[in-house]
């Protein structure tokens, strides 16, 4: 069996493009800036308090290029991750084809609905909440990874599989009775009303965090260290941001319950 991941995934349904999740795309790149970025700071820093030839002993040149190594393994892996695992799927509901596209492997496969064996739910854990993904699993015996956290609109392709594809269950795919059916997408739903329960408690310690920071930075803190403008400027529009994500968790726990 094809296991076929399902990172940085586009998805066109309907042909309708959907929506990438702008809040994961903006933590990975805030990832990556302080990846490359911390180095450098750190590397100034050391220049300013040691002299010159301090950098050039070997154990701090060797440290240097190890420290180098990671990151360019890093800037790889990334490489990697894009190349392999972009796929943009092309629903055509006039025609009943389904095309799953590889545009940096220059891969393409498409299958009629009826060569679509079904999809099943299924989930992995982080320390956010647990995220939803579809497993579609096709004639050929390919299975097509759709993870719920890469696209702001996954839900309208939740529902089209639902409404299109066989639900099935369990790593064999097994076929379900209609009240198993039922009760499989009973189980989903709850796993909806958990999950944004889950990432609102996640938001609020955050919150906390942040008040704690600010209470420490406004009581505690030596003058000349405490936070300038850009630090209270990002704490700001992270709380911001945590402020809305709640807000959309209670919204999806009122639609759900």
């Amino acid at each position: 069996m094809q296991n076929v991941s399902g990172n940085f995934t586009v998805y066109i349904i309907m042909k309708i493009k959907s929506k990438l999740r702008l809040d994961i795309l903006l933590a990975a790149t805030c990832l990556v800036c302080i990846a490359f970025i911390a180095p450098y700071l750190a590397y100034l820093k050391i220049s300013e308090r040691f002299d010159k030839n301090y950098l050039k002993e070997p154990s701090i040149f060797l440290l240097i290029i190890f420290v180098g190594l990671i990151f360019l393994g890093l800037v790889f892996y990334l490489f990697y991750e894009i190349v392999t695992k972009t796929l943009v799927i092309t629903i055509n509901d006039a025609n009943k084809t389904i095309l799953f596209n590889y545009p940096f492997q220059f891969k393409k496969k498409e299958y009629l609905f009826n060569q679509v064996v079904g999809f099943r739910f299924s989930s992995f854990y982080t320390r956010i909440c647990d995220f939803k993904t579809l497993l579609l699993k096709t004639a050929d015996n390919s299975l097509y990874t759709i993870p719920e956290f890469q696209i702001a609109n996954f839900t309208k392709f939740e529902a089209f599989a639902i409404e299109n594809f066989n639900l099935k269950k369990g790593i064999d795919f097994i076929s379900l009775t209609t009240e198993g059916k039922i009760e499989e997408l009973k189980e989903n739903l709850t796993f909806n009303i958990e999950q944004a329960r889950s990432y609102r408690a996640t938001c609020y310690f955050h919150i906390g965090l942040i008040v704690i920071l600010l209470l420490m930075n406004g009581y505690l803190a030596v003058p000349d260290r405490k936070f300038g403008w850009t630090a209270i400027s990002f704490l700001g529009g992270y709380l911001i941001f945590l402020l809305l994500k709640i807000n959309q968790a209670n919204k999806t726990i009122k639609n759900f319950s």
